[in-house]
């Protein structure tokens, strides 16, 4: 809105005040600043290389109406993979490795209103235990995500079982596991057995997933990483796109439909405290992915929704007040609620 005449739509609030132009808020700004230096004062320049301006109007978004003009659910996804709403999980964390007590935490955190699981799978060895972790908890409504497992192959084979024995039907339950060679290697400096085998685990995981547990995620790719080593929102989004397009060479190198392989796969970011720079990097991740996917030739168009996975930032929490950090913590969800985790 820029002038008089849309401040006049119907259905405007305070329609009794005239419409300013950006050239008349111009104005003002030169007078307030006296003199002072506008660009010096007024403009940001973020690490990512971009000239943040002191405010924004309609007339911005001018030049990228291709983008705004987008429908949630629509491809390339800017604005959400979904049309109805933007409904997001709340994921909490149970760290215990031991079956017995990761099953307490996790009924709590269920109880209080936790819609998704993030459970610590590595020492599982073995079906009973899975049910054990999971007893009590209606695994077709809540989402479970596993990390840390020593043998994803193995452990699908533990999660399906001990499903199976709490009466529940796999081919209903939704989630995912950490499998990501190509992290492993950024992390340690080596493959865990070898490029070729750790890689080739990925097309066996797809299809025992798409046997066993369809609604299951079985590739991880990993941006916090990246972001928690002090990476730019760009870098973040670079280095995870990289890599997710890797998978997808590699695995379309091996006979996989591009359709197989982008549907196992799923995001994880971190968030920091710029808040709209968080939203936008969300934002602007579905729809570069979106880009990536369609360069495949995808039979179906929801093969490109990338699905994401969003944790607070950790390298910006301090162990001296824990306020700033809930401070911090509750706009860095805010930003991966609105950009659509």
């Amino acid at each position: 809105m820029s002038n008089t005449e849309d401040n006049n739509k119907p259905g405007r609030l305070l329609t009794e005040f005239p419409g300013v132009s950006t050239s008349e808020w111009e104005a003002r700004i030169q007078q307030d600043l006296k003199g002072a230096d506008y660009e010096k004062k007024l403009l940001w320049k973020t690490a990512e290389g971009l000239i943040v301006k002191p405010y924004y109007r309609a007339e911005d978004l001018d030049a990228i109406k291709n983008l705004t003009d987008t429908l949630p659910g629509e491809f390339p996804y800017l604005r959400g993979t979904t049309a109805e709403n933007n409904d997001w999980l709340v994921c909490q964390d149970i760290e215990p490795a031991s079956a017995e007590q990761a099953n307490k935490q996790a009924i709590t955190a269920v109880t209080r209103g936790a819609t998704a699981l993030s459970l610590n799978a590595k020492s599982l060895s073995g079906s009973a235990e899975v049910s054990m972790m999971l007893k009590g908890i209606d695994a077709e409504k809540i989402c479970l995500n596993f990390n840390s497992s020593r043998s994803y192959i193995q452990f699908l084979g533990y999660l399906k079982q001990g499903l199976t024995n709490l009466g529940f039907d796999a081919t209903k339950i939704k989630g995912s596991v950490d499998f990501d060679p190509i992290s492993y290697l950024l992390l340690k400096g080596n493959f865990h057995y070898s490029q070729e085998k750790d890689l080739n685990e990925a097309i066996d995981l797809i299809d025992l997933a798409g046997k066993e547990l369809p609604g299951f995620k079985v590739i991880t790719v990993n941006g916090q990483y990246f972001h928690n080593s002090g990476s730019t929102l760009v870098q973040e989004l670079a280095f995870a796109l990289a890599s997710g397009n890797e998978y997808l060479a590699f695995l379309t190198g091996k006979g996989l439909k591009v359709d197989q392989a982008a549907t196992r796969m799923v995001f994880a970011f971190a968030t920091g405290s710029n808040y709209f720079m968080e939203i936008a990097k969300l934002r602007a991740a579905r729809m570069l992915w979106a880009r990536i996917v369609e360069q495949y030739n995808p039979v179906y168009s929801e093969s490109a929704k990338m699905y994401i996975q969003v944790t607070t930032a950790n390298w910006n929490k301090t162990i001296y007040d824990p306020y700033v950090n809930l401070l911090r913590t509750t706009t860095e969800a805010m930003s991966a609620a609105i950009g659509g985790a």
